[in-house]
């Protein structure tokens, strides 16, 4: 197919050497669109079939294309036909912008890509935010997974389109071989509200988080209120995670985010993504200590923040998210 002609690796190695070469101010003035369009294929849509699915002519083929991480209903379902027409609204007899991810095609063949517009608006995004479609992670694609899932918590709690007309629910997270959830680490690293994502596991669930670079690992998820007993793993808090582990005298230590990659917010098309900034390596390794006046609470001795309430024999009750590491390769500050 034409659209092979863009390497994935050099549309990926030229996007992601533009954003993390900027500091988060500079970034702050860049578009994704910015990054990606000058590498993306330019195609003139030919017919919109339904609210996620278009057909397109580029470079003398003609091929359909549907949307990453974007599912509308069909045409002879609930809001089928209005997610249609505001797909139409965005692109219908317009050029577009394709990017790929990291697969060129779905099982069907079908294209699957990011669609912009030539101002810069991302048409996926544009739908889940209107309420015309839902989010819906397809593996290994998920290079915006975690901003458009933002987008669809917008959209749901404003209640736009499907969600006010047809009592939508939000897609689980999707599971590995092993029945394991499978979750991009931006997912879960969110530093203003709890992500949808975490509102669908449930207390012990098998967590498999994935890193920018293809590594994962497993971890069990405890949720705040877990009476658990806390070793290596990941604390969620207001600031992200908190690596902790013990040292040989058995001491919980909290890293304060070693290897800990910073955020960058941009905005472009009406709405704000969260994309991958700079990794900063933190060098903060102390003890989790009792809270003054309150000796029965651990706290993060960086942050001040309380993480659990000691409830005797070792056991604690959390007061914040925590992911259990299980095993894996995912170098995101655990200890070797």
């Amino acid at each position: 197919m034409v659209l092979g002609m863009i390497t994935k690796r050099a549309l990926i190695f030229a996007s992601a050497f533009l954003l993390l070469a900027a500091t988060p101010a500079q970034a702050q003035d860049k578009r994704p669109s910015d990054l990606v369009l000058s590498n993306a294929v330019r195609a003139q849509v030919l017919r919109v079939l339904d609210g996620n699915t278009i057909e397109v002519a580029a470079q003398g083929e003609t091929f359909r294309v549907r949307y990453i991480g974007t599912h509308a209903p069909q045409i002879n379902e609930c809001f089928g036909t209005q997610a249609q027409r505001a797909n139409a609204a965005l692109v219908a007899g317009k050029t577009v912008f394709l990017e790929v991810d990291e697969q060129l095609t779905d099982v069907d063949g079908v294209a699957l890509r990011y669609v912009y517009l030539p101002n810069g608006q991302m048409v996926n995004a544009a739908l889940i935010g209107q309420g015309a479609a839902r989010v819906m992670t397809q593996l290994p694609n998920t290079r915006y997974d975690a901003a458009l899932r933002a987008l669809e918590d917008q959209a749901r709690q404003a209640k736009r389109g499907g969600w006010a007309r047809c009592n939508w629910q939000a897609e689980p997270p999707p599971t590995d071989a092993t029945g394991c959830f499978v979750l991009h680490i931006a997912d879960v690293d969110q530093r203003t509200k709890r992500p949808s994502a975490l509102g669908l596991l449930r207390a012990e669930s098998c967590v498999r988080l994935l890193d920018e670079q293809g590594r994962s690992a497993r971890f069990i998820y405890h949720p705040a209120g877990s009476v658990v007993t806390l070793g290596p793993g990941y604390l969620r808090w207001k600031d992200g995670f908190v690596l902790l582990s013990r040292r040989e005298d058995g001491t919980l230590v909290a890293h304060d985010g070693e290897y800990r990659r910073t955020r960058v917010t941009v905005t472009f098309g009406g709405f704000t993504f969260t994309l991958p900034g700079r990794t900063v390596l933190v060098q903060g390794v102390l003890p989790l200590e009792p809270e003054p006046g309150l000796p029965d609470h651990l706290r993060l001795p960086m942050s001040r923040t309380w993480v659990a309430q000691q409830r005797g024999d070792g056991q604690v009750q959390l007061l914040v998210d925590w992911f259990e590491f299980v095993e894996g390769d995912l170098e995101i500050g655990l200890p070797r």
